[in-house]
């Protein structure tokens, strides 16, 4: 997770993006597309853009890291090992719970013992 400094003009977009809520009927146009890609490029414009990046960047480790991520939301409540995920993720098991902290802001998950071996 990053935090920075926000600007006026990024305000502005969000709330113009927020403020689609309230017409329904503008959500369904190119408005909408429009302020989100205006919201995107004044993200870009921060120092916090870096950590977007990294994210979005296929085959880095903070991408890996948001796949797995992104997998375990949709999964949730589906049984999984470790070992598997880290494999979809082309990451070792040893490795993997290793690879959150600065990337989703929180520890790393733990992992049984029964679970961590390979």
């Amino acid at each position: 997770m990053a935090a920075g400094p926000a600007t006026v003009s990024l305000f502005d977009a969000l709330f113009r993006l927020i403020g689609l809520l309230e017409m329904p009927e503008d959500v369904e146009t190119i408005l909408l597309d429009l302020l989100q890609r205006e919201f995107l490029y004044r993200i870009l414009r921060t120092p916090a853009a870096q950590y977007l990046l990294q994210m979005v960047r296929l085959g880095t480790k903070s991408n890996k890291v948001a796949q797995a991520i992104e997998w375990l939301q949709q999964n949730y409540r589906r049984p999984f090992r470790v070992k598997d995920l880290a494999a979809m993720n082309g990451m070792r098991v040893s490795t993997f719970p290793s690879s959150f902290p600065g990337i989703d802001g929180d520890e790393p998950p733990a992992i049984p013992k029964a679970d961590a071996t390979p």
